[in-house]
């Protein structure tokens, strides 16, 4: 399974949401040093893909219109390092699709979203892991969220991404 790809999209017209404007780098930057040591169990609807994360580094909402269209709704996400991410069961039926901003990576057996592949981080699922007990760190791409979601919690509000 690729781990990212090669070339991100040029800068989308004003008023699009564009995770590739502010740079990949900009969540990495926001968490620097809140790194906590726990490890997260996850499974996909049908059970077929599990993993274990160790090393969470948050727990955020990407309210882009990309990430309503993968998963319905806003994306709760668990920030992780890549190398944090460990398949201990399906890793074959791991697939990815490969939309223009981010490889959105899911179960081929029951489309579960599992992962979306942001380059130094990946935003998995919140929802996958049945035990999580963290709360969200910040919201990015709020400018995007659809007009029926409200936000219920304190955390910070980004329009696009986190500061670098």
């Amino acid at each position: 399974m690729g781990r990212g790809m090669v070339g991100r999209a040029p800068e989308m017209l004003r008023g699009r949401d564009d995770r590739s404007r502010v740079g990949r780098g900009s969540i990495n930057a926001y968490l620097k040093g809140d790194v906590m040591a726990d490890t997260l169990k996850g499974t996909c609807l049908c059970d077929g893909v599990e993993y274990e994360l160790s090393d969470p580094q948050a727990l955020a909402y990407c309210h882009c219109t990309r990430c309503q269209h993968w998963t319905g709704s806003s994306l709760a996400g668990v920030v992780v390092a890549p190398e944090n991410l460990k398949f201990t069961k399906g890793e074959d039926l791991v697939k990815t699709y490969e939309s223009e901003l981010a490889p959105r990576n899911f179960c081929s057996n029951c489309g579960s979203s599992i992962y979306d592949d942001l380059g130094e981080v990946y935003f998995v699922a919140a929802g996958l892991m049945g035990d999580l007990d963290m709360k969200p760190a910040f919201h990015q791409q709020v400018a995007y969220k659809a007009s029926w979601h409200q936000i219920g919690d304190d955390a910070p509000q980004y329009d696009e991404m986190p500061p670098a």
